[in-house]
């Protein structure tokens, strides 16, 4: 990159801060974009055969002088090496120069079609506008415009304009269950388009709902949706996404539910599956001390909705007057370690909770009681790990074990989980 140039200011009407341009071929159509568009700072892409034409013809034929640079490729008719040149050279010039991608335009016109190329493939990550020299052309010169025929084509960077960049991102994101992640990425896409500017905030804002029902925060949910749920559907109905549009209209009940349920004493089938559902996403982002963390949670909510039924304890907490005195005689020769004189009752752990469940009433607690075994060992090894007592990271092996226990003492089918549905970002 070799900085050149004075300090003059350009005096055209249409002024931006910065301009990028491909040299090569006829000079004609750089001098007239920098003519039409002046630029303080430029940056000529060049080859070792066009370096001549920016300081012998281009520039003496300004009228002003920009502060410019030359950012050399040293294979010309390579395009990978173009690209990874021009994406290089761009990034540090826009950095070192203090520019942003609104600030400039790119312009292709000049170089060899691997140059031209790779300037468009590289700029469009970051330079809004574009600007090409057009005209009658000399067929017998294989296409150059003839001077003094030129004139401007030009417009917003369609990958900017429609966020595309970003919305290619969030639908990575999105599909490996970081929903907050690209729900950030497609309110900057929203902030660049227009054209499908609503359709993509509404998508953002369905990936907010995501992320607060991932982090089982079930309060708000049903609030944020009200007004985009209307927006949603006329986004699934023109994807012509009917599995997300059978799943949106089921949703205001299902957030109902789920709110209800979280505020309750007693019985939350759908907020353990959320529990489940969110242990299943952090184990396909190889977060397992996560993913195991919230499967001992769930394991625990099953137990203490159990023991409610059972015994009308709330959290695991077994009060004596809510039992028969027998019941009270068997809970204090059973859990006398568990007694709390302070709240006046019998504080029960994921063990004991099972372990009580053998004095309920009903045969299945009973059943339920003895599958306990079956959770033992996977429930060691989540006791190793560094969320919970130890000093070890879990695994994979960890969670599979402890996932496949997990189902089969609570008798939930995975396939009765709930998913997210299948969504693009991208037209």
């Amino acid at each position: 990159m070799e900085p050149q140039g004075g300090q003059t200011q350009p005096s055209g009407e249409s002024r931006m801060k910065g301009a990028v341009l491909s040299v090569g071929g006829s000079e004609q159509p750089i001098i007239k974009a920098l003519t039409w568009h002046p630029a303080e700072f430029v940056l000529f892409v060049v080859s070792e055969q066009s370096v001549a034409q920016v300081k012998d013809k281009i520039l003496p034929a300004l009228d002003y002088q920009p502060q410019y640079e030359l950012l050399r490729v040293n294979a010309p008719d390579d395009l990978g090496t173009c690209y990874e040149q021009c994406r290089k050279g761009i990034r540090d010039w826009l950095e070192r120069r203090g520019l942003s991608g609104d600030d400039v335009y790119f312009d292709n016109t000049g170089g060899t079609k691997p140059m031209s190329s790779a300037l468009a493939m590289a700029a469009m990550e970051w330079i809004r506008r574009y600007h090409y020299v057009s005209g009658q052309r000399d067929k017998g010169e294989l296409g150059v415009v003839i001077s003094g025929t030129e004139r401007p084509i030009e417009g917003v960077n369609p990958w900017i304009e429609m966020g595309l960049r970003q919305r290619q991102l969030a639908q990575r994101f999105y599909e490996l269950g970081y929903a907050e992640q690209a729900a950030a990425l497609l309110d900057e896409a929203a902030r660049h388009s227009e054209r499908q500017r609503g359709t993509i905030k509404a998508y953002a804002a369905l990936c907010r709902l995501l992320g607060k029902l991932d982090r089982l925060k079930f309060d708000t949910l049903l609030h944020d949706l009200g007004p985009w749920k209307q927006a949603l559907e006329v986004a699934f109905e023109h994807a012509e996404n009917r599995e997300a549009l059978a799943w949106l209209r089921g949703l205001h009940d299902y957030f109902k539910n789920l709110q209800e349920e979280s505020k309750k004493k007693e019985q939350h089938p759908n907020c353990l599956r959320e529990l489940l559902a969110s242990a299943r996403r952090r184990a396909r982002q190889m977060l397992y001390d996560e993913a195991v963390a919230r499967l001992y949670r769930a394991v625990e909510l099953y137990g203490q909705d159990r023991l409610y039924r059972a015994f009308g304890a709330r959290l695991g907490k077994v009060r004596p007057t809510n039992l028969s005195p027998e019941l009270a005689q068997a809970f204090r020769q059973k859990f006398p370690q568990a007694w709390d004189e302070q709240e006046g009752c019998y504080k029960l752990g994921l063990k004991n909770l099972f372990a009580a469940l053998a004095l309920s009433p009903c045969e299945e607690d009973k059943a339920l009681a003895k599958a306990y075994e079956k959770l033992h060992p996977p429930l060691q090894k989540r006791n190793e790990s560094w969320l919970a007592h130890g000093t070890r990271p879990a695994t994979s092996e960890d969670f599979q074990e402890f996932w496949s226990a997990v189902l089969e003492v609570l008798g939930i089918g995975e396939d009765t989980l709930p998913e997210w549905p299948r969504l693009s970002f991208v037209d």
